[in-house]
């Protein structure tokens, strides 16, 4: 069932975080670090969680309703960045197709 596993991955994230705490308490690492840690940790992983669930849903769906699916839950970045506003519907359709998920850092700069 849908809660048994949500269960089983809260299980999983509860004891990755647990080891993780024990390594770097082993390792003396300082406090502040430790936080900063695991509270990325916890902020990606819970939100990994939400993309894979997103990428499982997409991979069951036939190509058009994923592109359909894709392209009205990324609306927003298509309509309020001025670089897409004149952009061609087939050249949003293939950026769309090759969007991928990504956590990052704030003020991280991501070069893909």
């Amino acid at each position: 069932s849908l809660i048994g596993q949500m269960d089983r991955l809260a299980h999983l994230q509860k004891e990755r975080i647990d080891s993780v705490k024990a390594l770097m308490t082993q390792r003396k690492v300082n406090r502040k670090v430790r936080r900063r840690v695991i509270r990325y940790l916890e902020y990606s992983w819970s939100n990994h969680g939400k993309f894979i669930n997103e990428a499982n849903l997409l991979s069951e769906l036939p190509f058009s309703l994923r592109v359909a699916l894709t392209a009205e839950t990324h609306k927003k970045l298509f309509t309020d960045v001025p670089l897409f506003r004149k952009t061609d519907m087939e050249i949003v359709i293939a950026m769309v197709q090759e969007m991928l998920p990504m956590i990052v850092q704030p003020l991280e700069i991501v070069i893909t």
